[in-house]
């Protein structure tokens, strides 16, 4: 039996409003088995599959970079390596503890090209942050209740570090606006678009093996 893989592609913008990127999601179809619930090597190598094998690159990106989650195993994995340097950005997951294997391992995909991306940050005293050294971008989820004070906080700790900001989960003109105004460089959320779905063609139950 056959199994339809959809593709989330979300926008990321710069100050200008301008596309410069995606993230790819996988997305169960509708009326999917829910309890199949992928975990996150799963559904980021089925990201990495669809994109390679069926949609390609440009047929999934266009120009763009492709942010892709990326939790311990991904970057531990070859898979990781099928996927054009240049052209992805690998978001290191919250729930993911950076050991000296893996802090040797991401420095090692740096040092191939890939830029690497913190995903949800919230607060100045989030103890990723340590991490700053290893990474390109950091994502700022600005859902939790903090305001718009811990933006500005977080703007003021990166920026002199050199490394890109990307405001995540802007969903209104006052949330754009003050993340533009506190130097944030990158943006995303349902106040430009939400997720665009890409249908791939069926994908034999044998491509588990």
């Amino acid at each position: 039996m056959s199994k339809e893989v959809i593709l989330g592609r979300q926008p990321i913008v710069d100050t200008t409003g301008s596309l410069v990127a995606f993230e790819l999601l996988f997305r169960l179809p509708p009326g999917g088995d829910s309890r199949g619930r992928l975990d996150d090597l799963q559904a980021s190598s089925h990201v990495i599959a669809r994109v390679l094998a069926d949609l390609g690159v440009s047929g999934s990106l266009g120009r763009c970079a492709g942010y892709v989650n990326a939790d311990r195993s991904l970057l531990m994995s070859e898979m990781v390596e099928l996927l054009p340097p240049q052209r992805f950005v690998l978001e290191i997951l919250e729930t993911t503890e950076i050991d000296p294997e893996l802090h040797d391992r991401i420095v090692e995909l740096r040092t191939r090209g890939y830029r690497i991306a913190l995903d949800d940050v919230a607060t100045v005293d989030d103890s990723r942050l340590e991490l700053l050294p290893l990474v390109d971008i950091v994502k700022v989820d600005l859902m939790p209740p903090q305001g718009s004070s811990q933006w500005e906080a977080l703007a003021k700790l990166i920026k002199p570090r050199g490394k890109i900001l990307l405001a995540e989960k802007v969903e209104t003109p006052e949330q754009f606006q003050g993340t533009l105004n506190a130097g944030y460089d990158l943006f995303q959320g349902y106040f430009f678009a939400k997720p665009q779905l890409l249908r791939s063609r069926p994908m034999p139950s044998s491509a588990h093996h």
